[in-house]
């Protein structure tokens, strides 16, 4: 399940406001576990060059409730390492260890990957009024 962030909270905020212009475009993936709202990056993110790094998503909106209320980014990551992912968050910055984290997860099920495995990932995140 992915939970929104706080820091990603405030740059929502300053991006409304004309503060901030960086959108969330970049999918990062990791081996840590255990993020919640208070974190503002990946608790391990995978930087080695392995083809699981931070990397640029398709995003969009889809409906969950009303028309256009959820952001969507899907990647699709192909593996040349054997590694497990455990993790992934996304980010307003292409550089690992840059940038704001909107929203982050932990994968259940991990996805264990060998070399050519592929991994396609889609995060959502609706936006809604509190109930």
């Amino acid at each position: 399940m992915a939970v929104a962030t706080n820091a990603g909270f405030v740059e929502l905020a300053k991006r409304a406001t004309g503060a901030a212009s960086d959108a969330w475009t970049y999918m990062a993936l990791g081996t840590g576990t255990g993020q919640n709202a208070s974190d503002t990056e990946l608790a391990s993110e995978n930087t080695d060059s392995n083809g699981l790094q931070r990397a640029s998503a398709a995003v969009s909106t889809v409906t969950t409730t009303e028309s256009g209320d959820t952001a969507q980014w899907v990647n699709t990551f192909t593996s040349t390492a054997t590694v497990t992912i455990t993790e992934a968050g996304i980010f307003n910055h292409a550089s690992a260890g840059s940038g704001d984290m909107l929203v982050v997860g932990d994968l259940s099920p991990t996805a264990p990957m060998v070399s050519t495995d592929t991994l396609t990932l889609t995060i959502k995140c609706q936006f809604k009024a509190a109930s």
